[in-house]
Formats: C-alpha cells, sequence, structure tokens
C-alpha cells in the first residue's frame, strides 16, 4: 500500500473522518426535525395534517408518515397526525410509537386540502393528501434530497437520497420506551449477534395479490452463502447467522430442516393480530441491524429496513439485495432516457425526456406529459435523484434551541 503513496493509517484517517462526518450530518437533520416539529407555540404553527386512516398494511402506512414528514420539512410546516387505523388488532400506532412531537400533537383550525384555491399555501392548516393525489407536485418529493447536505453527504455515500430517507424515518419512526425494552430483549433471547444477515421472505398477501412475485428459500439462501464467503475471505468466520422475518410460519420450518451452515434466528407471527403488529415493528428493527438484507424491494417492510440500515453505517448503499425491483419511493418520477411506441393498450408510450410517475411497483407509471398510464421497460428511464433547494433551519445549529 505504501509503495502506491497510501499509508494503511492514512486510509484508517480517512475512514474515521468520514464515520465522523456521517454522524454529523445524522446529527443535523435529527436537530431540524425535532426544531420544526416542536415549535414553542402551536397555535401560532403552520401545520401539516398527514391521515393515516388508509386501509392499507403497516410498511405502507409507514412510508406514507415519511412522504408527509418529508413534506412537512420542506415546507417548514409541523407535522400532525389525523387518524390512526392499521389493519394489526386492536393495538394502535400509538401504543407503539412516539408521536411526531411534544409541543404539538392537535389541532382546531380547519384544514384546507393541498392545492384547493388561489391561497391555500397561505392557510395555517393544510391537509395533505396521498403521493398520487398530491397536486401541484413539488421537486422535494422522494428520491430528491437537500442541497445543502449533498457536497458533504456524496463524498460518503452511494445513495445520498436513501441516506435522507433513512435519516427522516429515523426520526418519524421512534418505538415507545416500553417497545425498545421488548426489543432489546428479544434481541438477547434470539442470540442476535454479528456477523448476521437479514432475509424477509414473503409468501401470503403480495404474492396472492400479484404485487410481488414468489421466491424459493434456496434463492435467499444463495445470496446468504455468497456474502459470508466473501466475507470470510478477509477474515475468519466462527460462526454465521441469518435472522428470518416471515409471516408464514412452513418457512422458518424448511430452514431448519434444510440445516443450513448456520444458525437461523426467527420470531415467527401472523398478520393483524395484536401480536404481530410488534412483531412487524421488531422485524424491520432488527433487519436494520444486520450486516447485510436480502429480500425484495416490492416489500414495503424491506425497504423500511434499507432505509432505516442507513443510519447505522457510514455507507449501506450496497448492504442489500433484492430479488425482484431495484429500491424505489412510491410516486417517484423517473425520466425516458429514449422513446418508446407501443401498440399495446396495456402500455405506456413515451418520448425521450418524458418524465413518468411511478405508480405501484416500478414496472408501471404515468406519463406527465400526456397522462396515460400503463407498463413500461423499466431499462428505458432512469431514476431521478438529486438534490433540490430545502430549508436549512438555522435555529436548529445551536443545539441549545429547546
Amino acid at each position: 500500500i505504501s509503495k502506491v503513496g497510501v499509508s494503511f493509517s492514512s486510509l484508517l484517517g480517512e475512514e474515521d473522518k468520514w464515520q465522523a462526518e456521517s454522524r454529523r450530518l445524522g446529527d443535523l437533520v435529527q436537530r431540524r426535525l425535532d426544531y420544526l416539529q416542536n415549535p414553542a407555540n402551536c397555535d401560532d404553527a403552520k401545520l401539516l395534517v398527514c391521515d393515516l386512516a388508509q386501509q392499507s398494511g403497516f410498511g405502507s402506512q409507514l412510508h406514507h408518515l415519511l412522504y408527509c414528514q418529508i413534506v412537512a420539512y420542506a415546507t417548514r410546516r409541523t407535522m400532525v397526525i389525523k387518524k390512526i387505523r392499521i389493519r394489526y388488532g386492536n393495538d394502535s400506532w400509538e401504543d407503539m410509537i412516539q408521536p411526531p412531537s411534544r409541543t404539538c400533537t392537535d389541532f382546531t383550525d380547519k384544514a384546507v386540502f393541498w392545492g384547493a384555491g388561489d391561497n391555500w399555501e397561505s392557510r395555517r392548516v393544510v391537509y395533505l393528501p396521498t403521493v398520487n393525489y398530491m397536486k401541484p407536485r413539488r421537486e422535494y418529493l422522494p428520491l430528491a434530497f437537500p442541497k445543502d447536505l449533498a457536497p458533504s453527504l456524496s463524498a460518503f455515500h452511494g445513495d445520498p437520497a436513501v441516506w435522507w430517507l433513512g435519516q427522516v424515518l429515523r426520526y418519524a419512526f421512534q418505538p415507545k420506551e416500553k417497545i425498545r425494552v421488548y426489543m432489546d430483549a428479544m434481541k438477547q433471547q434470539l442470540g442476535f449477534e454479528k456477523p448476521i444477515v437479514g432475509i424477509q421472505v414473503r409468501r401470503t398477501d403480495k404474492i396472492s395479490s400479484g404485487e410481488g412475485s414468489f421466491h424459493s428459500l434456496e434463492e435467499y439462501m444463495g445470496h446468504v452463502n455468497n456474502y459470508f464467503r466473501k466475507q470470510g475471505r478477509h477474515k475468519t468466520l466462527n460462526k454465521w447467522r441469518v435472522f428470518l422475518a416471515t409471516e408464514d410460519p412452513t418457512v422458518l420450518n424448511e430452514a431448519r430442516q434444510n440445516n443450513y451452515n448456520g444458525t437461523v434466528l426467527s420470531k415467527g407471527r401472523y398478520r393483524y393480530t395484536n401480536a404481530s403488529m410488534l412483531a412487524v415493528v421488531l422485524d424491520i428493527h432488527l433487519l436494520s441491524l444486520t450486516d447485510f438484507l436480502v429480500c425484495t424491494f416490492s416489500s414495503n417492510l424491506c425497504r423500511a429496513a434499507y432505509e432505516l440500515m442507513q443510519t447505522y453505517h457510514v455507507d449501506a448503499s450496497d448492504k442489500a439485495r433484492s430479488l425482484d425491483v431495484r429500491f424505489y419511493f412510491h410516486g417517484q418520477t423517473v425520466k425516458a432516457i429514449e422513446s418508446y411506441t407501443s401498440n399495446n393498450k396495456s402500455e405506456v408510450q413515451f418520448e425521450a425526456g418524458d418524465l413518468l410517475r411511478v405508480q405501484g411497483l416500478l414496472n408501471r407509471a404515468r406519463n406527465l406529459r400526456t397522462n396515460s398510464y400503463g407498463y413500461y421497460d423499466v431499462n428505458k428511464a432512469v431514476d431521478e435523484r438529486k438534490p433540490v433547494p430545502m430549508p436549512t433551519y438555522p435555529e436548529a445549529e445551536d443545539e441549545d434551541w429547546k
């Protein structure tokens, strides 16, 4: 190494430098969000109403919350939650997750719908629709990230947009203390130790609805073996572990019967019961703590774990393998890099340069120029990942602002 002018100690110094910078930027984002979400006088604060009363699963609602918090950040509005209805038994979101604000938890003024009328942006309380119905749309929606963070962030992270999502989710998704105690106890009970790879295997809802495709356990474990084989080239691995998250108990039985060269850890759960909601929160938490993640990015839970994983590493952009689609955020835009014409009514046509809004999985989109909707070839478009101007919250620079 010294022959090419780089010493081992200098490499370690460079790693420490980016570790410190990653921590500094992460802490800065947390302070900004905390400042925004806790106004001194809630009656004077501008509010953004986030409605979690959708009939959808936990992961989908979690990403709707993430979308709300990003819009709140970009518009300097404090996010408040209107309703919470999650189909996991009698336990409510409030039983599991910290409220988004300590000082502003409700509102009395009538909320105006986003985009309604000429003066809606000046109103104190604005109701935010789902991303599909957000009109006018804004350039700060994912996969955009704050321009002021871009120079430093781009220097140490392979996907700044995902880093940004992880930091916002870190703030919005904070389990209550009793849940943290439970998760710590379960982590110890399971024997959750590193090195460990996390896998999420889906067998029920998304498969039966057609939103996801079947992938055998062997396919997952093939990537697990590849990861540990590569790690073994650089250091001695006395034992490796896999944390398996699944809603299907037969998958765990299959994993244990196949006698894989390692220990498979799992906490079984059943959907839409009180216990299962707690298990979902635990799954996301433990998957995010693994060294490498094998899952399907069509899963909201998988993407949430991957987003949170970014907050535990300088750069975890390459610490996951999706067995189906690449990473995406529902409602994001992609840019066509070549034109496409088709006589198939189920496919969308576009010209090079057109912006397509992703709806559902990555293979369906709406052409924002023609308003046509359908399937499209994902290889003919690229993600719009770009830094955009957002508020910098200089008030939060002072750590004693509270």
